[in-house]
């Protein structure tokens, strides 16, 4: 019987089994060549808090000297400010990594397609990590890189638990950069709602022979209350979920992992994860702060990415991502 793990971020709940130890899985079970620090003490302006003078001169220039060849950044709560802007710092800085031929890539929990207007803003030409790591793909090729999806089985016995339960609940699906569903209410809005419109509505039997990117139920809240208890008490050792809302649970399969997802892009392209750095805020960035060559975490980030992160960055309303590229690499 497998175990699992919950954690409570910004009001989501995330719900993942202890994956088959993932830590061992990414190689991190080894140290890096440079062990994390565990010092509470880290600052809170990208560097770590050490004794003045030479000790804490000695590791900046240590962390400058770090060659670094990809940098992962998640979005909400990271690259993008807490109204969801991106700023013109931000976009200087990695406009100037780009040029020094720093491969960029979004690794974040979105879906393709709203991740789209950010990618082109910053003329990027990487692959994406969407839905925390289930979906590897670039917006120009027709094929994804990697997929990993609830299986069909699966997928379907979730939505039978969740319609025995409730009957009138909203099932939706993810598949790929396609979003299916059985009836849309605009009551029960979803980030993806608030800018576009189901792809597809209508009955959910043709789609769910597909491989499913993630699924979603939703419900008034005091109704979802009861469903998420039923799904959490079958599922939760079989899967990953987050319920981000009162009237919204998200589904996902164990496998997707944004560190997992890292690993497969420095294989793809030929990189030494030690060159690698890694921007994130929650817990679902903590896999891929682990294994990034420098993990960093956001000044608000959840305490558990700071203690996976080497270093801390001022929040995403102060410009952190760019004073860590501009400091670091640019």
């Amino acid at each position: 019987m497998s175990r699992f793990s919950a954690h409570l971020y910004a009001g989501r709940l995330i719900i993942s089994p202890e994956r088959f130890n993932l830590d061992e899985e990414l190689g991190l079970d080894q140290p890096k060549s440079k062990p994390k620090s565990k010092d509470p003490g880290r600052s809170s302006v990208g560097q770590f808090k050490t004794a003045p003078g030479v000790a804490s001169r000695t590791k900046d220039q240590q962390i400058r000297a770090r060659r670094v060849d990809l940098v992962a950044l998640d979005l909400d709560g990271t690259l993008l400010t807490s109204d969801k802007r991106l700023s013109v710092k931000a976009i200087e800085a990695v406009t100037e990594i780009r040029k020094r031929g720093i491969k960029v890539v979004i690794a974040t929990a979105r879906p393709p397609r709203t991740v789209l207007e950010i990618y082109n803003h910053l003329k990027l030409n990487t692959h994406q990590i969407n839905y925390n790591g289930a979906l590897i793909q670039h917006p120009d090729h027709s094929k994804p890189l990697r997929h990993e999806p609830l299986s069909p089985d699966l997928a379907y016995a979730i939505c039978t638990v969740a319609r025995k339960t409730d009957n009138k609940c909203i099932i939706a699906l993810e598949i790929l950069d396609k979003w299916y569903t059985d009836k849309h209410d605009p009551s029960l809005e979803t980030e993806t709602s608030k800018k576009f419109d189901p792809d597809y509505v209508g009955s959910l039997l043709e789609p769910l022979k597909m491989p499913i990117t993630k699924l979603m139920v939703l419900a008034p809240a005091d109704r979802m209350a009861i469903i998420r208890k039923v799904l959490v008490e079958r599922y939760k050792q079989s899967t990953m979920m987050v319920t981000n809302e009162d009237h919204l649970t998200q589904i996902a399969s164990y496998q997707a992992d944004k560190g997992r997802a890292l690993k497969f892009l420095c294989e793809k392209y030929k990189i030494d994860p030690a060159h690698t750095l890694a921007i994130g805020d929650g817990p679902n960035d903590v896999g891929m702060l682990k294994f990034a060559g420098l993990g960093v975490a956001m000044g608000n980030a959840f305490p558990e990415a700071k203690e996976a992160a080497d270093l801390v960055a001022p929040t995403n309303d102060e410009e952190g991502v760019a004073h860590i590229l501009w400091k670091y690499i640019a």
